[in-house]
């Protein structure tokens, strides 16, 4: 199986991974839902970052600066992560700050 779609269908925080889009040095863009409490998704895009590999520690740090540099271009929702993942969802228009959820 596909290492980026054995994941799909994992929640993390309020949101379903669906289908992967493209992958980096640093981790993998998917098309995620956004699952809201009258059971309506909202699609948005997600990127994820890849816990395995070699400069595990390096790569984090620098998928972090990433974040923190589009947050300065785009508003960055959300950034939340479970035991295997972390991933930043950002959406257009720039604006301050950054939800952290921590699933796992």
């Amino acid at each position: 199986m596909n290492g980026r779609k054995k994941y799909v269908g994992e929640l993390y925080s309020f949101y379903r991974k669906n289908r992967p889009i493209g992958k980096g040095g640093n981790g993998a863009v998917y098309e995620v839902e956004l699952l809201s409490d009258n059971g309506l998704g909202v699609p948005m895009v997600a990127k994820f970052f890849e816990y395995e590999g070699t400069d595990k520690e390096k790569r984090y740090k620098r998928y972090k600066n990433e974040i923190i540099a589009l947050n300065e271009l785009v508003l960055c929702q959300d950034l939340a992560q479970n035991k295997k993942r972390s991933f930043a969802n950002q959406a257009a228009g720039k604006q301050n700050g950054c939800r952290l959820y921590n699933t796992g």
